[in-house]
């Protein structure tokens, strides 16, 4: 995963992680394994903290269906 971060620019990784958001709460809910890995991923990706939780947010009001 290292290198693929490395040719990613910052705007390209928060799209990254809205994506991965997006997918691992296809079911509308926040599991504390699926926070445990989005927190992992938001951290690797260096998408801000502020951020990342209201991709997260979003991502929960759209998938509730």
């Amino acid at each position: 995963m290292t290198s693929s971060k490395e040719v990613l620019e910052a705007d390209f990784r928060e799209m990254v992680f809205t994506a991965t958001a997006d997918l691992t709460l296809a079911d509308g809910v926040l599991a504390k394994g699926e926070k445990d890995i989005l927190a992992k991923i938001q951290e690797f990706l260096e998408v801000p903290e502020d951020k990342a939780v209201t991709i997260i947010e979003v991502m929960l009001i759209k998938n509730r269906g």
